[in-house]
């Protein structure tokens, strides 16, 4: 009598225990990836857009912080952790090193050429380079935004991806085929084209369109446009990108002249007059009135500029810049990638890092500091 009675007790606690396991389960649904983010864990899952907000499958709002990194589009095996070599390692390594920066989204540039080919290297083709990417990337709460930086290596970055070596109906089916492949893994963004160029803005958008169309046939992921090379969204307006989930971008540096000269002769840098230069160029009313969600998906300092006075920059101007220019982003509520995970200024005049795998230099810690 003892000994059942002492078995049906070690059931009966055994059952309590399934009950209460099965009910945390059923309330808390299927188990996602945490990210920290904003002083708080949340739950990575696909993303869409609400008004001017982008948001997860719970309707948290999701601000996106985090850099442009891996190259890519210039090499089939890309740059992880130092090497232009692909191995677990090495890649995970990195993202380890970015995570740990407060990173939520890795922008990666790819080549259109390398995907429709599946190149191979190191062993394995690029396609399932990318995917192993967004998995191991998923584990570590990161998103990652699958960006067309170059057509092919022979000729870059043509005005418009059809305009060259591409037709636009290759440009479609690329589109289509990374969506395919990548459609079921809820850290994947798009980002069409990096920095088309035309000289009408009527060139670009039906392209863009049918390509966001294709797209949308397949998944309903999150992409984000981007018209021009600058950060000027007046464009946006009159041109806008149906499908939904559309985020629009800019992107942003001083270096370029995207930016006024103040009386003194030296590109702005000021908070004031960053901000009435980005008001005068649509980014407060695409987000305020057209109610449109923007991400900045490059910003950037170029760390030589920043101690050399033969140049109109003016020394320790262009630092104030980019930290004045983060703070604004962070006081307006927007995403942003800055480029890019490499060492400034021995590998990139724009490179955030001092050393592998995630020592930042000047312009890293500025960035680090700034994150919100």
């Amino acid at each position: 009598m003892h000994d059942n009675m002492e078995k049906t007790t070690i059931w009966l606690v055994v059952g309590i225990a399934l009950f209460c396991l099965i009910s945390v389960v059923i309330c808390l649904g299927p188990v996602e990836y945490a990210i920290h983010s904003q002083g708080r864990i949340m739950l990575i899952s696909k993303l869409h857009t609400d008004g001017k907000n982008i948001e997860d499958s719970s309707g948290n709002i999701v601000l996106l912080r985090g850099v442009n990194a891996g190259s890519m589009e210039s090499s089939v095996t890309g740059q992880w952790n130092g090497a232009w070599h692909w191995t677990q390692a090495n890649v995970q390594t990195a993202l380890d090193s970015i995570r740990s920066w407060g990173c939520n989204i890795i922008r990666l540039p790819i080549s259109m050429e390398y995907w429709l080919q599946d190149a191979q290297g190191d062993g394995s083709g690029y396609r399932s380079k990318i995917l192993n990417l967004l998995t191991w990337a998923q584990s570590r709460g990161i998103y990652i935004l699958i960006d067309l930086q170059v057509t092919t290596q022979s000729e870059g970055q043509p005005e418009l991806p059809w305009s060259g070596d591409y037709t636009l109906q290759q440009f479609i089916s690329f589109w289509q085929s990374v969506a395919t492949a990548t459609a079921t893994y809820d850290n994947a963004l798009y980002d069409l084209y990096n920095e088309p160029h035309p000289s009408r803005i009527s060139d670009w958008i039906p392209g863009a369109q049918q390509a966001t169309t294709a797209i949308r046939a397949i998944t309903d992921n999150l992409i984000v446009v981007m018209f021009g090379w600058d950060g000027d969204l007046t464009w946006v307006s009159a041109n806008q990108i149906t499908g939904g989930n559309i985020v629009y971008s800019g992107h942003l540096y001083r270096h370029w002249g995207h930016f006024p000269k103040n009386a003194t002769g030296y590109y702005i840098y000021t908070y004031n007059d960053i901000k009435q230069t980005l008001v005068s160029y649509d980014w407060t009313y695409v987000s305020d009135t057209l109610n449109l969600p923007i991400v900045c998906a490059e910003l950037g300092m170029f760390v030589s500029d920043d101690s050399n006075p033969s140049k109109p920059y003016g020394v320790g101007n262009e630092g104030l810049w980019f930290q004045n220019l983060q703070q604004l982003l962070n006081d307006w509520n927007l995403s942003y990638i800055a480029w890019q995970w490499r060492r400034g200024p021995s590998e990139s005049d724009t490179g955030l890092l001092s050393a592998y795998p995630g020592t930042p230099n000047f312009y890293g810690q500025y960035f680090i500091n700034g994150l919100a």
